[in-house]
């Protein structure tokens, strides 16, 4: 597992340093894009209630939602190499699709 001592402070930082001196200031300067209010990190180990977050963004407008985005990625379901199932093995049973829905990837 991610060691969160050594791992997580960097990505939050990282993220933090895209947003201010990339992000922002990109979007600011299209003209197409209201100013940004809020930006939104989790990782892969965070559960986020999409229902509610969707529920609670829209009440306030339609948001922008950006990021990497993935189209047509399977899961893993095979084992690896030396026998062993990777930390993102998916059971047919617990997602029975070959292919994931769209999703933006973390940093």
């Amino acid at each position: 597992p991610e060691d969160y001592r050594n791992a997580l402070t960097p990505k939050t930082f990282a993220f933090i340093q895209f947003a201010s001196q990339k992000a922002i200031p990109a979007f600011s300067q299209t003209g197409n894009h209201r100013p940004m209010e809020y930006m939104f990190k989790t990782d892969d180990d965070v559960y986020i209630n999409a229902t509610e977050m969707s529920l609670e963004l829209y009440a306030h407008g339609r948001p922008d939602y950006y990021g990497l985005m993935r189209n047509g990625t399977a899961p893993i379901r095979n084992k690896t190499e030396d026998g062993l199932l990777s930390k993102w093995y998916m059971r047919q049973e617990e997602y029975p699709h070959d292919v994931f829905p769209p999703y933006a990837m973390g940093l």
